[in-house]
């Protein structure tokens, strides 16, 4: 909703990340393929065999690889210390000799800043670039790394609040303009989806020029990015946030009974099914909508999440342990700050729903379940991997009864469309969260883990060619 969407930009634009500049899209590029060869990871992370001296040989290693890939490229941001013994080539380049880690922990540090930006911008690229680049600077921002090359690489991700305060220009915020300017486009037919881009387009240039009225200001082009950077951030949430709405009103719409028919029932029983847990249809649905709105608050303030992640993650006082947790080797880190901040979610949902707690509200951080804070926020990133497809099937079933034959199939194999909508979201609602899974139950993370299970077991259900038929791939895949 729109209010939801105005209310959330405002109050989380300390934690909005700010839009890449063109350069830094350069050098992301550059660390992206500076990870992507780099074996930190598997030299570092072994059983029995992480000493710091292969920690600092391997950091050096990667460094070196930006360097290489800094000059490959043309772009010359590296500093470098000549001395009389240094080589210099045909061409003028420096030699690896002149290359002084030291004098660049700038660069580096600003380098690796943009890359977590663009991860919390784009939860789902860099899925394993990311938590390379987090562990190397976890080794990185340590005390032993620290003094072994100089300095530490970090540094904080630059938020749109951050540069409005520089620039002075924070009074943007109460201007309601900037509610129009950044609100997301509606699914609009050509001609008016057009007309509501140029109109956005128009705003954002009318509060550029009336806060920094001369162009060529580098002002103008950093509030440019700040406002373009929040309506980024709206996006976002109506891209994740509005598909949990819409399995919630179906929920209300179509389970709310208080003596439901067979075909809309909830109950589940433990053993039938693959269910892990014994609820009736009250509770069950009690059990859905906490956990819906659950995570839909997850969304609301996942910016702030990953700010928090990243604090439980490199803080030198809670030193991780690469040790065996049943489900591999990982690094098992305290994350304190993130806890509470799952602690005021629940909170909040259960505020929102209005009922007492069913289930466990146990949150495992930092244990053999959720090793770290990384392994948490990598959870609640997935969630629309499995929230938007089931949508988008529901959606489209609207078109392929279009379809020659279509209609009478789904008739005599479902009874009708609106009886097909209602197994397919009663399976979701029971079996999506029966506490099935590995390591499933009713606490916080088994609810996620049971509806991940769901989606694996999607091919042996009634209504499976459904989702084929209205484009369905995966739950890996991309969504628009």
């Amino acid at each position: 909703p729109q209010m939801a969407l105005a209310y959330n930009m405002a109050s989380q634009i300390e934690f909005i990340p700010l839009r890449l500049s063109a350069l830094e899209r350069r050098q992301f590029n550059l660390l992206l393929a500076a990870l992507n060869v780099s074996e930190y990871t598997d030299k570092v992370d072994r059983p029995k065999y992480q000493r710091q001296d292969q920690i600092t040989s391997e950091l050096k290693d990667l460094y070196h690889i930006i360097w290489g890939l800094q000059l490959a490229s043309g772009e010359r941001n590296i500093k470098f210390n000549p001395t009389e013994d240094a080589e210099e080539s045909e061409e003028g380049l420096e030699t690896a000799d002149t290359f002084c880690l030291q004098e660049n922990q700038e660069y580096f540090a600003t380098l690796f800043e943009i890359g977590r930006r663009y991860k919390i911008m784009n939860p789902d690229k860099m899925r394993t670039e990311y938590g390379k680049l987090l562990y190397l600077m976890q080794d990185a921002c340590s005390t032993e790394s620290t003094r072994a090359l100089g300095f530490c690489p970090y540094r904080p991700i630059l938020t749109v609040e951050t540069v409005l305060k520089e620039l002075d220009l924070m009074n943007v915020m109460e201007d309601a303009r900037l509610l129009q300017a950044t609100t997301p486009v509606r699914d609009l037919c050509p001609e008016q989806l057009a007309q509501a881009k140029r109109h956005k387009e128009d705003l954002i240039g009318q509060l550029c020029t009336h806060y920094v009225p001369n162009r060529k200001d580098p002002r103008y082009d950093a509030l440019e990015r700040c406002i373009r950077s929040i309506d980024d951030a709206n996006c976002y949430l109506r891209d994740n946030v509005e598909p949990i709405d819409k399995l919630l009103a179906q929920l209300h719409a179509s389970f709310q009974h208080a003596d439901p028919p067979k075909t809309h029932t909830l109950t589940i029983r433990y053993g039938q099914g693959g269910s892990c847990l014994s609820h009736n249809h009250d509770t069950q649905f009690t059990f859905v909508q906490q956990s819906l709105t659950m995570w839909r608050v997850v969304q609301m303030h996942m910016f702030r999440l990953w700010h928090v992640v990243e604090e439980d993650m490199l803080d030198l006082r809670a030193p991780y342990r690469y040790r065996y947790t049943g489900q591999g080797y990982h690094r098992v880190q305290p994350a304190p700050r993130i806890a509470s901040e799952m602690s005021k979610v629940l909170s909040e949902a259960a505020k929102q729903v209005g009922k007492p707690w069913v289930g466990l509200s146990v949150v495992h951080l930092g244990d053999n379940d959720v090793p770290n804070a990384l392994n948490f926020i990598d959870k609640y990133t997935q969630l629309p991997r499995i929230i938007n497809p089931i949508v988008k099937c529901l959606e489209g079933v609207g078109d392929i009864i279009k379809w020659p034959g279509i209609e009478e199939w789904i008739d005599t194999e479902f009874g009708s469309t609106e009886l097909l909508t209602i197994t397919i979201l009663r399976d979701f609602f029971r079996h999506g969260f029966d506490g099935s899974g590995d390591d499933g139950g009713s606490c916080i993370d088994g609810r996620l883990t049971s509806a991940w299970n769901w989606c694996q077991q999607l091919q042996r259900k009634s209504f499976h060619h459904i989702f084929q038929l209205t484009g369905f791939s995966s739950f890996d895949g991309q969504f628009t």
